[in-house]
């Protein structure tokens, strides 16, 4: 059920979203482990046909081997990453200011209102800032888990658990990407990105995982009947 969306959406990031959150949820279901021994077996053989038959497209292929090795080409497929670190670096502690980093003012980083806005918090903010914003993610992270830990019912644990976990892997992956402890893959940073899609869709997951807390008991009418 999980690789017929994967398929339609076949992107390296987007795709790799529904993997993980599936597999939390499966886990988090009370999955065996000959279970996850099968869904790894299968995943493997997927990855391997979809090289086989040229599925991999060659731009896929390049943020990879830009991820394994970004001195190699810094001009081309290395540059979005080594401008990223640069800007981030530079801002030290507590950041260059508010709209005073010269790398993103100066457009040296690409794509700085979308994949790479955490360069902008890291360069103006510092240290400091990127810190408060990925506690911020930290406290929304650790609410869902609440809400899904008094979720009335195992499905609506079972979408708290899966919002947590989109939350999570949309951010790993983004802020990583841009320190180099995840290819680039074009994932949003949840609120924060630009794009009113991504913007909507995460609201929505935000909205069901507040809906978990506030039906977490019955209500009185329930406990009568």
């Amino acid at each position: 059920m999980i690789a017929i969306p994967a398929f339609l959406i076949f992107r390296l990031g987007t795709m790799l979203v529904l993997g993980f959150v599936g597999v939390v949820m499966i886990f988090s279901a009370g999955t065996t482990w000959r279970q996850f021994a099968f869904l790894a077996i299968s995943a493997v053989v997927a990855s391997v046909a979809l090289f086989k038959v040229g599925a991999i497209k060659e731009y896929q292929l390049t943020r990879i081997t830009a991820f394994l090795d970004p001195t190699a080409d810094v001009a081309n497929t290395g540059y979005n990453l080594a401008q990223s670190k640069i800007a981030i670096g530079s801002g030290g502690l507590f950041g260059r200011g508010l709209f005073q980093g010269q790398q993103t003012n100066l457009s040296f980083v690409p794509e700085q209102s979308t994949d790479f806005i955490f360069t902008a918090i890291g360069e103006q903010l510092g240290f400091v800032g990127a810190t408060v914003v990925i506690g911020l993610f930290a406290v929304i992270t650790w609410r869902l888990l609440v809400a899904a830990a008094n979720g009335r019912d195992r499905f609506s644990q079972l979408v708290a658990i899966g919002v947590a976990a989109m939350l999570v892997f949309h951010a790993f992956v983004n802020i990583g990407m841009t320190v180099r402890l995840t290819p680039v893959t074009g994932l949003p940073l949840p609120f924060l990105s630009a794009g009113g899609t991504a913007y909507i869709a995460m609201s929505i997951a935000i909205g069901l995982g507040h809906s978990v807390w506030m039906r977490r008991s019955p209500v009185p009418i329930d406990a009568e009947i």
